[in-house]
């Protein structure tokens, strides 16, 4: 049993190592209205501005949730079992309601996204 669990171990460790930091440099990047979008190396500049609004909210928002979860991580180490299983608990529905808020906050964009497709699409001079 412990040799199946040191390699699971080792096959879930040796995953990252097969991961890239980066994305090749002859690769294109998207041009802000595809799923790229929250990603920050993507420029939004070209976005109109309730767009832009709702993509850098996304993007504080959903760094702001890795920070508070790392240091929940953090603190976890020093608790005592009985903690550990109620701020587990919280944590759960902590990340449970931020989780929805980032469905809902990418939801809305993505609904933005299309209506601009489509404004594209239907006048496509200007």
């Amino acid at each position: 049993m412990k040799k199946i669990i040191i390699l699971i171990a080792l096959a879930v460790g040796a995953t990252g190592l097969l991961a890239q930091d980066a994305p090749p440099a002859d690769r294109p990047m998207p041009n802000g209205l595809g799923l790229g979008l929250f990603n920050k190396r993507v420029d939004v500049s070209s976005l109109p501005a309730d767009l832009q609004t709702l993509v850098t909210t996304f993007r504080e928002q959903r760094a702001t949730f890795l920070a508070e979860r790392k240091a929940m991580f953090d603190q976890l180490k020093d608790m005592t079992a009985e903690e550990r299983k109620a701020a587990l608990e919280q944590l759960r529905t902590q990340i449970r309601d931020e989780l929805q808020a980032q469905r809902d906050l990418a939801r809305q964009i993505r609904e933005q996204l299309r209506t601009l497709r489509e404004e594209r699409r239907n006048n496509p001079g200007g």
